[in-house]
């Protein structure tokens, strides 16, 4: 079977509706043959997503093949290792976020990939110490919840710097149990996709609380505040649900295809020039300072 991918697949719901489609490809002579010789444009944090759909077909016992790649889209391969690149480093200074999948038992690995790949950069908004300590410690609940929620047993990451546009995109995947199913479950409810994950999004709200942590939850409730104030986005797609929250508004909506896992996508706004948790820790340092005089 021959798949045609087509024009820009860029991060948004469109992008992504393009993508899940592969996942629906399952010919009788089990060859799935990807071509991309009509594909424009990849936003190269949505690898990630590509490659989460494509080993699983590859477990699933099909054969994949990627043809007509135009030299363009080859070149996003290469640059953050979803190919074989002749050069085999990778200068954590460019614009590139590496393609990375871990496993279950590789969280430290995953803390050293946030840390190197997206907040140690240059180009992310300027934070104190301990505000950035909270985004990481944020982010890597994203991956005990895929892994303790989802039972997911790979996390595909991948992200990237678009100078241009002034944002710098991660997006992080897995194929576990969908939130909508984690929800429901624990509430035993019947809440459609989308409010699942709205109330997922919400702080305190945790299908794995227990008594030493009894809030815990998805890890959004610091990630959206940061990212409202850096007029950024942040976006989940699980099992029909999509939610967003944008422009200081989140919107949900139920899509029409299934994806059996949950994307999330951190677009952040790389030219703002607020300093998050600085001003505070200023605030302290002139109190004592004054104190001493």
């Amino acid at each position: 079977m021959k798949h045609f991918l087509t024009g820009s697949i860029k991060t948004n719901l469109s992008g992504l509706e393009k993508l899940i489609e592969l996942s629906y490809l399952e010919p009788e002579d089990k060859l799935i043959d990807i071509d991309m010789n009509s594909l424009k444009f990849l936003d190269a944090n949505l690898i990630s997503v590509l490659a989460a759909i494509l080993f699983q077909k590859y477990w699933d016992g099909y054969i994949v093949k990627l043809s007509n790649i135009r030299p363009k889209i080859r070149y996003i391969f290469e640059r953050n290792h979803f190919f074989p690149s002749d050069d085999e480093t990778f200068n954590p200074n460019e614009t590139v976020m590496e393609f990375k999948v871990f496993s279950p038992d590789s969280e430290n690995e995953f803390i050293k990939y946030i840390n190197e790949q997206l907040l140690d950069k240059s180009q992310f908004p300027k934070m104190a110490d301990g505000y950035k300590k909270q985004i990481r410690s944020k982010i890597q609940e994203l991956f005990a919840n895929a892994v303790e929620h989802g039972k997911a047993k790979h996390i595909y990451c991948c992200g990237q710097h678009f100078p241009q546009k002034g944002v710098m995109n991660f997006t992080i995947v897995n194929l576990g149990t969908t939130i909508q199913d984690n929800v429901n479950s624990y509430l035993n409810d019947t809440l459609d996709a989308s409010t699942a994950i709205e109330w997922a999004s919400k702080e305190g709200h945790s299908t794995a609380a227990s008594e030493s942590n009894p809030t815990r939850g998805l890890g959004l409730s610091l990630l959206q505040d940061f990212i409202v104030q850096n007029n950024g986005e942040l976006s989940i797609l699980s099992d029909k649900g999509f939610w967003c929250i944008k422009d200081e508004k989140s919107y949900s909506q139920e899509i029409e295809k299934i994806f059996l896992g949950t994307i999330i996508n951190i677009v952040v706004n790389v030219n703002d020039p607020k300093e998050y948790g600085i001003p505070f820790i200023r605030e302290i340092e002139e109190l004592f300072t004054n104190k001493s005089t």
